[in-house]
């Protein structure tokens, strides 16, 4: 076996990538091959056999369908081999190093075998040979390549070892700068970047990298261009490693991405204003790729602004004003809109994070009417479809008026309910047709958790107020929403934490000062007759809460602790009680320190009137 020359070596690599068996070689011929490619007689075909090799045991575990496991190549040490080879003897083949980044990227599978392959060579060769060498990626821009750099740099960001050495190098900075600024500069005409949105590819980029082709070099192919899909990967990968760590997060925040962004979302707009593209079927490969270019765009910017750290790092990009533009020209003309239901979804977590974290942008979203916009949109939402637009515009809706409420206080909701009723589309009447308006959207989705939690907020939120604030209360309980409510804590396709929040909003509904008869005579009885019951249904399930764990499985909100959920819920259902002046509803501890502290209250003043006036309360017999 030491003897092996090179030539033997050639033959039986050649003769394992044109086997149809599809076995793997052992760890012995493993060994021999890499040492001889890895040898000072060996050449760059030889380097490329050895890629080859991987490809072909690589489609052996995609046809035996074990792509979930750990790859061979890693474990044999192919790709560390390949990556050592390359760096040492060959850094500045182009073609070898194109072919490497596509093989890593495709048989990568696993975080497992990204930290295998993480070796120093690896992290030596991506940031000096690769992500500083401004020739190379001027030769791979818009091909295939980049698009597999950009994955490799997204899988690699979930191995911390990365994070801290690639990640955290001003290489890698540089690098996505470079890229950035060349897109910006590639789509500051408009007209360019709509030639884009219609080119037909010419080819699939799958079939550029096909690794059932074991007879060529398939990444020499660089004609191909994929300057739009460049785009999409470069936010899809700044996206997946911002979210990595908050560290990394505020790296790419210091970057041109947030610029990035901020122009794809600019000419997107401009695109929809000037009318170049209409909803039909004749352009549903063109509209895809703009929302899927502006679904990227939005998404790295939410990521972002989970710190507002770097609110203030990109202070100088005003994303306010394009999303507002981009729900108007969703909610104003839902039907023939080019902006799709997911980007809608988007433009709404982006306004709750926008809000959350600066009173000034909540202020400023209060002035551009973004609740009754937020209104328009939900009162769209009336197929199942919808329903994911729903979630996002309540959720965003609640989230606003939460910050309004906390920077200007409870009496600056009034002000909001009248800015809601005068800046919908149409305007509404009255509190009523606004109420309605929502509960028409609703009514549509009270089987979807999420819907339910951020209505039953919504309704929590805007009666929460004192009695002043009966009028809002009334206009619920006239368009059913207590029942509503009543229906979806009774509903098995709920998790307890909705209908905890669905008894809370209750117990706010209900605190109407000088009920209706229609309220006193109908809607209070079927509460009172609903609540005593679950709530014992709920103390029963708070002792044994794991009988039946299926919509808890089912259910998109995490349920913990689940004894302490119902627990909570029972509260909750006291809480209803206790408004309507329901016995079960007393709560004992309140009412003894009450009558305690009353009691004590009343011995006191007599103790002191006795101090004050000994000479009144003389006893004339005994104390002579």
């Amino acid at each position: 076996m030491e003897h092996t020359s090179i030539d033997e070596v050639r033959a039986s690599m050649k003769a394992f990538i044109e086997s149809a068996d599809g076995r793997t070689p052992s760890r012995d011929d493993a060994l021999v091959w890499c040492g001889a490619v890895g040898s000072n007689d060996s050449t760059s075909d030889d380097v490329t056999l050895l890629l080859q090799v991987i490809r072909k045991m690589y489609s052996s575990v995609t046809a035996s369908e074990q792509t979930t496991q750990l790859s061979e190549p890693f474990l044999l040490g192919f790709p560390q081999a390949a990556v050592s080879i390359i760096y040492e003897r060959f850094p500045k083949h182009d073609a070898l190093m194109a072919e490497l980044i596509t093989v890593l990227n495709v048989t990568a599978t696993s975080v497992a075998s990204l930290t295998i392959c993480l070796t120093t060579s690896l992290e030596a060769l991506l940031l000096n040979l690769v992500l500083s060498n401004v020739d190379f990626i001027d030769t791979i821009a818009g091909t295939v390549v980049m698009l597999d750099l950009l994955d490799l740099l997204a899988k690699l960001s979930h191995v911390e070892t990365a994070r801290k050495r690639v990640f955290s190098d001003s290489r890698f900075t540089r690098f996505i700068n470079y890229v950035s600024a060349s897109i910006i500069e590639e789509i500051s005409t408009t007209n360019t970047f709509v030639d884009l949105l219609f080119e037909e590819q010419s080819k699939d980029p799958q079939d550029s990298r096909d690794l059932a082709d074991f007879q060529s070099v398939f990444l020499h192919n660089t004609d191909a261009q994929y300057k739009l899909l460049t785009y999409q990967r470069l936010c899809g990968c700044a996206y997946v490693v911002s979210l990595s760590s908050d560290k990394v997060a505020n790296i790419i925040a210091s970057t041109r991405i947030p610029a990035l962004s901020f122009e794809l979302v600019s000419k997107i707009i401009e695109i929809s204003s000037l009318g170049v593209m209409q909803v039909s079927k004749e352009l549903a490969g063109p509209l895809h790729s703009l929302n899927k270019t502006l679904a990227g765009a939005l998404a790295v910017v939410i990521s972002l602004l989970r710190s507002k750290h770097n609110l203030k790092v990109m202070r100088h990009y005003d994303f306010l004003p394009l999303v507002v533009e981009l729900l108007r020209l969703y909610s104003h003309d839902e039907h023939e809109s080019i902006i799709s239901n997911e980007i809608c979804s988007f433009s709404c977590m982006l306004l709750s994070s926008l809000s959350a974290f600066s009173k000034q942008f909540a202020e400023r979203m209060y002035q551009m009417h973004v609740l009754s916009l937020l209104v328009d949109v939900i009162s769209i939402c009336v197929i199942d479809e919808l329903v994911v637009v729903f979630r996002s515009a309540m959720s965003s809706l609640v989230d606003l008026s939460n910050t309004l409420r906390g920077t200007f206080g409870f009496s600056r909701m009034k002000p909001l309910i009248e800015d809601l009723q005068a800046h919908t589309v149409p305007p509404c009447t009255d509190i009523t047709d606004l109420v309605n308006k929502l509960v028409d959207s609703f009514s549509h989705y009270v089987d979807d958790d999420e819907s339910v939690l951020y209505f039953a907020e919504f309704v929590q939120l805007y009666t929460s107020g004192s009695v002043a604030y009966d009028f809002v209360r009334h206009a619920m309980l006239a368009a059913n929403v207590s029942q509503l409510l009543l229906d979806s804590c009774s509903s098995d396709k709920l998790v307890i934490a909705v209908k905890t929040r669905c008894m809370h909003a209750l117990a706010k509904l209900l605190r109407v000062k000088t009920p209706s008869a229609d309220e006193l005579l109908v809607l209070i009885p079927k509460v009172l007759s609903f609540t005593p019951t679950f709530m014992k249904t709920c103390v029963k399930k708070a002792e044994d809460p794991y009988t039946d764990l299926t919509n808890e499985h089912r259910s998109s909100i995490p349920m913990r602790n689940l004894p302490y959920e119902y627990r909570k819920c029972v509260s909750a259902c006291k809480e209803v009680l206790e408004v309507l002046g329901h016995a079960e509803g007393r709560n004992k501890i309140k009412y003894t320190m009450y009558s305690m502290l009353f009691t004590g209250t009343v011995f006191m003043i007599v103790y002191v009137i006795v101090l004050l006036f000994p000479n009144t309360f003389k006893r004339p017999y005994f104390d002579q």
